[in-house]
């Protein structure tokens, strides 16, 4: 009975994503911030590649899927102990897990929140060196592609964080919560984050009725 409602709470989960993917085309990516572009398609370029292909930094990613849990489960005031890295995985005890603090690694990118703080040590040598900005959006977005492999490499193997509210449910909530980031933080740098929100919505609205429309005339004829 749990596995079929865990199924029935991720579809709405997988269609809001699907709305979601739409609703990235209908931001306003202007011409006129190329260099950031190119910064952000390089620095993930560069990390896929890198990742993929030169080496995976386990340990690291080990310590960042750690760190995660803990995190968020100081955000919702768990207990945790036991805090432990090493070459073959680590582990955190965590008193009372929730769903999002046992699914965080998967989409807390946590090397890239950690680098988020060093935006305002590129942007005052702006004036000085024109590509101080570009060097930080670049390295940003190497970490997220860090992210973006490693959890794709890690959720190859069978995860115990995966299996305790099952696939589908995970997979949908680990999807949707990676796209909406992503949307978000480019959302500030097209429109803003407020518009891009009022974009969404009104990408969900606009996708719903289409998709009752096309039913009701499949039905009706």
């Amino acid at each position: 009975m749990r596995t079929f409602l865990n199924l029935l709470l991720s579809l709405p989960l997988f269609a809001i994503s699907i709305f979601l993917t739409h609703a990235f085309g209908k931001l306003t990516y202007s011409s006129g911030e190329s260099s950031l572009y190119i910064a952000l398609l390089s620095g993930f370029g560069l990390g896929l590649v890198l990742f993929v292909f030169v080496g995976q930094f386990t340990r690291f990613y080990v310590f960042g899927h750690e760190l995660a849990h803990w995190i968020f489960a100081k955000m919702f005031l768990r207990e945790t102990r036991n805090f432990s890295v090493g070459k073959d995985g680590g582990a955190v005890h965590v008193q009372n897990p929730n769903i999002w603090i046992t699914l965080a690694p998967y989409f807390y990118p946590t090397f890239c929140i950690m680098w988020v703080p060093f935006w305002f040590v590129f942007k005052y040598f702006e004036r000085d060196f024109v590509w101080s900005v570009d060097i930080f959006f670049g390295v940003l977005a190497l970490t997220w592609s860090y992210h973006f492999v490693l959890t794709l490499y890690a959720l190859k193997f069978e995860q115990s964080d995966i299996k305790k509210y099952g696939r589908p449910l995970s997979f949908a909530l680990i999807l949707f919560i990676n796209l909406f980031i992503i949307f978000i933080f480019l959302s500030l740098f097209t429109n803003n984050a407020l518009e891009g929100v009022q974009i969404f919505g009104r990408t969900i609205y606009e996708d719903s009725l289409f998709i009752y429309q096309f039913i009701v005339e499949k039905v009706s004829n």
